[in-house]
């Protein structure tokens, strides 16, 4: 398994400056001012949450369903000694995760508390469509999400979804139901 310094290489550092301290650094500022936002994906929904407010877009938009995470992951018992051993070898990749890790929490910072119970609610949502989708159809015709404070959607109305239909048709109040698609002026408020 090689693992060295590959998030270096795909940003186009050339190999021969991966071990140069101050080259990686320049490097790293002219990523910085190349890319407004990095999604971590340690913190992927908080990530989320942040761009969806960059963006102005509503949480619907923002909603997935994980396929093919970790499935096989396996997870390596390293001592102190490993860990140091393995930052010196990949330390363009540390060097460009602590920048952008640490740019990362600045802007949640920023953002305020708000962002975790938004965050929260987000997850909880994410967890009753995953569980909607993976075992709801056969046991209920619909699941409600309530809104949100956070401008989760714009208007109050319910929308139904079959399978083959895309995320994008869930609407306020998140009444999901086995079915067709229906209009907004189909429906009574």
């Amino acid at each position: 398994m090689e693992v060295n310094n590959h998030v270096a290489y795909d940003f186009g550092l050339p190999r021969r400056i991966f071990y140069n301290g101050s080259a990686v650094d320049e490097y790293i500022r002219s990523l910085d001012s190349d890319f407004d936002f990095v999604l971590l994906m340690d913190y992927f929904d908080e990530s989320l949450m942040l761009l969806r407010r960059k963006l102005c877009w509503s949480m619907k938009d923002m909603v997935y369903l994980r396929s093919n995470s970790g499935k096989n992951k396996v997870d390596f018992a390293l001592s102190e000694d490993d860990r140091k051993l393995l930052r010196k070898w990949q330390m363009a990749d540390v060097a460009i995760f602590e920048h952008f890790r640490a740019r990362f929490w600045r802007q949640v910072e920023s953002e305020g508390r708000e962002l975790f119970q938004e965050t929260a609610f987000f997850k909880q949502a994410l967890r009753r469509v995953r569980d909607y989708c993976k075992y709801g159809k056969l046991r209920w015709p619909s699941v409600d999400i309530a809104s949100s404070p956070w401008k989760m959607f714009r208007k109050r109305h319910f929308a139904r979804m079959d399978e083959n239909v895309n995320v994008d048709t869930v609407q306020p109040s998140w009444k999901i139901k086995v079915g067709k698609p229906i209009l907004d002026d189909d429906v009574t408020p």
